[in-house]
């Protein structure tokens, strides 16, 4: 498995938002599911991961994962609506991803440049970062940060346009190729060229991507952010591939439970009911019952740090010291 340094940490992986009618608690729920959805895609990688996999346990505890949340509005567009914008706990997200044997693609990510190339008037152009704000390029820009990766423009100066002056869109990206030895001053990990045509409103891209000694070639077409989406979905898919990984150590789904201060048959109903009834609980088995305590083998539909937070908010149970060197977690149940 590869374990590149890229260079660059993407910060806001664990975050994302969605557009919002009200601040209703109903809406709020079904946007959430809609974000976490968003921030699994960034997060997992890989989108085939992502369909074959039924999330139904983990999304059934979206709240539990929610950090912080936001309502925003750009005060400086007064046709802007209003957003939600939340923020999930990575830890507690990382491990029910993980309790699922879903693979984790780490922050570090490799950083873009992209030689976005169109005919204009019949003459080939080659996009810098002055046309940032142009469509195009804001369509594959938000495709990327849809897929928790960094993408920028070549500056496009006086050296780009110089080294790149015999340049042919249509030869293959080898090592001598001219975009790639003008990508050399960027220090970018992976360098994307993208050729477009467009045909009656529509259009279809010629993409080219190289990272180290790996080279592909794949064309898209479409509407402009259908055919931009899609180019960006399926690089990003293939490196998902290479560098996200199964947490063998956060997969643990399995954990002994020993619930202290049992005294009759009634704490010990109460105590199976309220963990049979918890969403992060799938399975619950009893290993024995001894000296007013209930030793428990359960298994978790996410990891511990939520299962932990459910009983801390609820406060049925009460976390008791853990013994040395066991793998038992034990509880004191509330009189």
């Amino acid at each position: 498995m590869c374990t590149p340094t890229f260079a660059i940490a993407m910060v806001d992986l664990y975050q994302a938002s969605t557009p919002i009618e009200s601040q209703n608690d109903q809406e709020r729920e079904r946007a959430t599911l809609k974000i976490l959805q968003q921030v699994l895609l960034k997060v997992l990688g890989n989108q085939t991961a992502l369909a074959n996999k039924d999330l139904t346990p983990l999304l059934a505890q979206a709240d539990q994962f929610v950090e912080q949340y936001a309502y925003e509005r750009d005060v400086t567009n007064a046709n802007s609506v209003q957003q939600l914008r939340l923020i999930f706990n990575e830890q507690a997200l990382n491990q029910a991803i993980s309790a699922m044997g879903l693979p984790i693609w780490k922050k570090s990510r490799p950083e873009m440049i992209v030689w976005l190339i169109v005919n204009e008037s019949g003459k080939q152009k080659i996009f810098g970062v002055e046309d940032e704000r142009r469509p195009l390029y804001k369509g594959i820009k938000l495709s990327a940060q849809e897929r928790g990766l960094s993408l920028f423009l070549p500056l496009m100066d006086l050296q780009d346009q110089h080294q790149l002056r015999f340049a042919q869109a249509g030869e293959k990206m080898t090592k001598d190729n001219a975009f790639m030895q003008a990508s050399q001053r960027y220090g970018a990990d992976l360098v994307i060229l993208a050729k477009v045509i467009e045909n009656q409103g529509e259009i279809s891209v010629d993409w080219e991507w190289v990272e180290g000694e790996h080279h592909q070639a794949l064309k898209t077409q479409g509407t402009m952010r259908v055919a931009m989406t899609a180019g960006v979905n399926q690089i990003a898919d293939q490196l998902a591939k290479q560098y996200a990984v199964v947490d063998q150590q956060g997969s643990k789904r399995d954990y002994k439970l020993a619930v202290q201060d049992i005294n009759d048959f009634t704490d010990y109903s109460r105590v199976q009911s309220y963990l049979n009834s918890l969403k992060v609980v799938s399975e619950v088995n009893v290993v024995s019952l001894r000296d007013k305590q209930l030793d428990l083998r359960v298994r978790l539909a996410s990891g511990l740090v939520i299962f932990n937070h459910v009983v801390k908010k609820d406060g049925l149970l009460i976390e008791a010291p853990k013994e040395a060197d066991s793998d038992t977690l034990y509880y004191r149940l509330r009189p």
